[in-house]
């Protein structure tokens, strides 16, 4: 986003046609504010992950253009190093071919994930904080989708099966208890476990409401005990439905987003991406562990794994409900 309150000289506006390189890029995706929005909005917007990156250009920048030292503030949302590297760069490059007497100062400040105190252009964003939210999904789903996935299948192959049938509860009731048994005796455990090493062994702070961070992370703990559910019901063998487990893991690894930007995927891709629940996941761990952010910047990721949960129940029931007819 660019946000230019250059007022311009004699009818020539410089900050304008930085905007238009800048808009012009290939590597950018620029929305232009003109200076509807003040600087502490305009970081707001980074902060709640909006926006990339944030160019500010001063009200003087003309005539700092004609006198030879203009200069431009540059914020870059550093919770994803890749997105974070990108934006600057392409930034620099345009800022530093600008105009006939050595182009435009800038020094990008990398918000929220830097390894130096005073950020620049050699600043090093920390991958480690990058990759945790991303890890912690990926180790919630091997282990509570893979365990529950042989669940319903392994009693159909030792016989116990038939017991279910029987007993006095509907199909309904008897998912929902083995989803709840996974979530509260194996996902709360994973969660705590987790939390506790990426904070007192590896360093990585939560900026955001912890709270919110826990509620996420069980809801994708019973959206993942949902999908592993729904695989032991319609499996025919364990290892059926241990191989359709790391299939679905694998899909989510690699188009999730956790390890490159969903931008920098084929167009054709993009759209499975979003219908991931550690998409959502990612995301939103991101912006409270790194960013900070208030529950409105991850309200979307937190409605998005909600209906994957429903979603993943309701396949479950009805797939169960054809097993037993």
């Amino acid at each position: 986003m660019v946000v230019n309150e250059d007022r311009g000289q004699s009818g020539v506006n410089d900050g304008l046609q930085l905007t238009n390189l800048l808009m012009r890029s290939d590597e950018l995706d620029v929305k232009y504010f003109g200076n509807w929005v003040t600087l502490d909005q305009g970081m707001g917007l980074v902060r709640n992950g909006r926006y990339s990156a944030l160019v500010f250009i001063p009200y003087d920048f003309t005539d700092l253009v004609g006198q030879g030292r203009p200069y431009i503030n540059v914020y870059v949302d550093g919770s994803d190093p890749v997105v974070g590297y990108t934006c600057s760069s392409a930034i620099l490059t345009i800022a530093s071919s600008f105009g006939s007497k050595g182009g435009v100062r800038i020094e990008p400040d990398f918000l929220f994930n830097t390894n130096v105190g005073h950020a620049s252009s050699s600043v090093q964003l920390n991958q480690l904080r990058f990759i945790t939210p991303g890890q912690i999904g990926i180790l919630l789903s091997s282990a509570l989708t893979g365990l529950s996935a042989v669940n319903l299948v392994a009693e159909r192959e030792r016989g116990s099966f038939e017991q279910l049938l029987v007993s006095p509860i509907s199909g309904s009731e008897l998912l929902l208890g083995k989803i709840l048994y996974h979530v509260v005796c194996i996902g709360f455990y994973d969660i705590a476990s987790m939390l506790c090493v990426i904070v007192f062994l590896l360093d990585v702070r939560i900026m955001g409401n912890l709270a919110l961070v826990l509620l996420l992370l069980i809801l994708y703990a019973l959206a993942s005990v949902g999908f592993g559910i729904f695989i032991s019901v319609t499996a025919k063998t364990q290892i059926a439905a241990t191989q359709t487990t790391v299939y679905f893991i694998a899909v989510q690894v690699w188009l999730s987003g956790i390890v490159y930007p969903i931008t920098a995927m084929p167009l054709i891709l993009r759209p499975l991406a979003y219908c991931l629940p550690l998409t959502y996941l990612g995301d939103g761990l991101r912006a409270l562990m790194i960013r900070g952010s208030d529950f409105a910047a991850v309200q979307n990721d937190f409605i998005a794994i909600i209906l994957f949960v429903v979603i993943a129940y309701i396949l479950a029931v009805k797939s169960f409900s054809k097993t037993i007819d």
